[in-house]
């Protein structure tokens, strides 16, 4: 038998945060537009092709060496 648990919270987002969430919205559209577009069938190619289009947005991005 399976049994599922889940809670119900209340939270209404202030408008700082609906529009960052919209912003996230749009540039995943933007990149999966492009991934279509290209044929692009790894994330590190999608990457590669859309980084320099998603500078138009104002998001900060930073990267990550290992």
């Amino acid at each position: 038998m399976l049994a599922i648990k889940s809670v119900q919270q209340h939270y209404t987002p202030n408008p700082e945060i609906l529009r960052m969430l919209e912003e996230f919205r749009e540039m995943l559209n933007d990149c999966v537009r492009v991934g279509v577009a290209d044929n692009v069938t790894s994330l590190k190619s999608l990457s590669t092709t859309t980084y320099g289009q998603l500078a138009a947005y104002d998001m900060m991005s930073a990267s990550r060496t290992t």
